[in-house]
């Protein structure tokens, strides 16, 4: 299948005029449970944060994951559009976030985001899985962020909890890992934050109501479980 076959070009009918940014999960095996690669477009329309397209796959390809990109940053430019930011996890597969970097460069800003660094966000240190997923989670509870319809998109969602405040999440039955609630995050921190990053410079698309086999008293809790219980108010 081709990039064009998985992602028709008809979902660029879906932009507006708002802000554009990208947000990329990365992963590079290809096993039945492997984790899926997924990538998020969202464009502001105030008040909302859409998530105008949320794509996963699996490749051990890494040509074939750029192709995908360079289809969907081609849509994008072909509506006369360009995106704002492109944010990049590069917390385990930083080369591949590197290879990102380069070919995309002049096309549009890459942030590689690295989970486990620090970062200090309105007077606070925390690392970057953790202000990610606060700040994602909230424009939920706030009802700003507005996803696409779909049930894996929810039950990938679903699988991310919160054990006091240290984000954890549970494995899915098809390789799903919170991959779509990654790459939202991504994106909506490109909406978010205030760098100033020339293109191409550096920095670092299923939900349940709760994590793993907790027991009585447990902590751990989905922040987005109660969400998905009814269906969204919005959908892109």
């Amino acid at each position: 299948m081709t990039p064009r076959q998985a992602i028709p070009v008809e979902w660029v009918h879906l932009l507006g005029a708002g802000k554009i940014t990208l947000g990329h999960d990365i992963a590079t095996t290809v096993k039945g449970t492997s984790n899926w690669s997924t990538l998020a477009v969202m464009e502001h329309v105030s008040p909302l944060y859409i998530v105008r397209l949320l794509a996963r796959w699996r490749t051990a390809v890494g040509a074939e994951s750029l192709d995908l990109l360079d289809a969907v940053i081609s849509d994008i430019e072909g509506a006369g559009r360009r995106a704002s930011r492109f944010c990049v996890d590069a917390s385990n597969e930083k080369y591949h976030a590197d290879r990102i970097r380069t070919f995309l460069m002049g096309r549009v800003p890459v942030e590689l985001v690295v989970a486990g660094e620090k970062i200090d966000w309105r007077g606070e240190s925390y690392d970057y899985k953790t202000l990610l997923g606060d700040l994602y989670s909230a424009a939920f509870e706030d009802n700003f962020m507005a996803l696409p319809a779909g049930v894996w998109i929810r039950d990938d969602h679903r699988l991310v909890g919160k054990d006091g405040a240290r984000y954890v999440v549970e494995l899915g039955k098809d390789g799903g890992h919170g991959d779509t609630f990654d790459a939202g995050k991504l994106a909506y921190w490109g909406q978010l934050s205030k760098a100033d990053l020339p293109p191409g410079s550096v920095r670092a698309v299923r939900v349940g109501d709760g994590v793993g086999k907790a027991g009585t008293g447990s902590t751990i809790r989905n922040p987005l479980g109660h969400l998905f219980r009814q269906p969204p108010r919005f959908h892109a």
